[in-house]
């Protein structure tokens, strides 16, 4: 017998309230081969991205940026870098103590180990056993574009968004664990500003676990921020560039590109400032679950990315793939034909985001119309992950917990 469930294990099993016991996680030498298995076909399907001696296209603005802090220089002169200053500092800080070459290596070894547990994290979700989830996590490794653009392009979203995931798990058992985490992975890259908005302000009777997220995040925040004012001070000055003739972003998927293919050619920051007005507000529904309030915290990080590209959508595959689980029969409940067409279809349609905001050059009402659907995809996702979870709960059981087998 499988023990506990981490994902969405039945009530009888587990606990509404407790988000670390979702759907068996499994003996632990199942949950290793599941992770030597995803390890396995990454190295067969991105060989020569995974041992490139060469960096890859993000990596080597990382490096340079790196290099430029080594010698008492802005990362910001660096063109294509674009990240927070504590991310640019230790970059720096480690190129004095390491070979470029072990940097490298470092460096996307850590992001490609991120990716490689969020994927197997997000199978749990799933509602399969073993084997099922095997072959829907090695579905995403193989024919993911969002993943195959993020392992090519060396992009450290993997790394920001399993922090996100890692955080949501564990954030009402370990607070002043997952606080930091949220915090500290703002100066990796500022993706997790949605989930601490919802993590941190959702309707409930205890404010123990939310007040300590809310402390440990902004502590995390500060620490990693403040003793690099100068830096700082750069970064908020290109900040306020983008987009631009340097950074055109044309071919990110954001609301800030959804706002422009309107014709509305407003600031980014009133972009993000209008979406966590959005995402403080969800966080007052009353969740019935601690299920419910991760799912609104991942579909919300999406809309408050500033710079959105494919890749960082990875941090939608929980959802994706309860999704999927759902309409493929994991579930007790049953789901009409039309609902499982369009939720199926909503997934598929998130592979297929690289560049569609780049199809026009300027304001485009169509593209607009194209972007909207992707944008909103993981908050109908969420909500409808949480009405089926609803259902099954009042037919007897949520979100059923199958056995360990496949």
């Amino acid at each position: 017998m499988a023990r506990a469930s981490r994902w969405a294990g039945s009530e009888a099993v587990a606990p509404a309230g407790d988000p670390e016991r979702f759907q068996p996680a499994g003996p632990r030498a199942q949950e290793a081969a599941l992770f030597a298995l995803l390890a396995l076909l990454l190295l067969l399907r991105h060989a020569p991205a995974v041992f490139s001696p060469l960096p890859l296209i993000d990596e080597e603005y990382y490096l340079r940026a790196f290099a430029a802090v080594r010698e008492g220089l802005s990362p910001y002169s660096v063109d294509g870098f674009f990240y927070p200053p504590g991310f640019a500092a230790l970059g720096g800080w480690l190129a004095g103590w390491l070979p470029e070459r072990g940097l490298l290596y470092g460096l996307r070894g850590l992001n490609l180990a991120a990716l490689l547990w969020l994927v197997a994290a997000s199978s749990r979700g799933a509602g399969f056993g073993w084997c099922g989830r095997a072959l829907l996590a090695a579905a995403a490794i193989l024919l993911a574009p969002g993943i195959a653009l993020g392992v090519l392009a060396g992009n450290i979203s993997f790394t920001a968004a399993a922090a996100i995931l890692a955080a949501g798990l564990h954030w009402r058992r370990h607070p002043w664990i997952a606080g930091p985490l949220l915090g500290a992975s703002l100066a990796i890259k500022p993706m997790a500003t949605g989930a601490i908005a919802v993590l941190g302000t959702f309707r409930s009777r205890e404010r123990n676990p939310r007040l300590r997220l809310l402390a440990g995040a902004g502590l995390a925040a500060l620490a990693t921020t403040l003793p690099f004012r100068s830096l700082l001070a750069d970064y908020l000055q290109l900040g306020a560039t983008l987009p631009g003739e340097r950074y055109p972003l044309t071919r990110t998927i954001g609301v800030h590109r959804l706002l422009v293919n309107l014709g509305w050619e407003t600031e980014r920051i009133w972009a993000l400032l209008l979406v966590l007005a959005i995402a403080l507000l969800a966080g007052q529904w009353r969740a019935r679950s601690d299920r419910q309030i991760l799912f609104a915290a991942l579909a919300t990080t999406t809309l408050t990315i500033p710079v959105l590209w494919s890749h960082a959508l990875a941090v939608t595959l929980p959802l994706q793939m309860a999704a999927a689980g759902r309409c493929l029969g994991a579930g007790r409940t049953r789901i009409p034909r039309l609902h499982r067409i369009a939720i199926l279809a909503l997934v598929l349609a998130l592979q297929f985001t690289d560049g569609i905001g780049g199809l026009a050059p300027g304001p485009s009402l169509p593209l607009a119309l194209a972007l909207l659907p992707l944008l909103a995809a993981p908050v109908v996702l969420a909500g409808w992950l949480g009405r089926q979870e609803e259902s099954a709960a009042l037919s007897g059981g949520a979100m059923a917990a199958p056995g360990a087998g496949g």
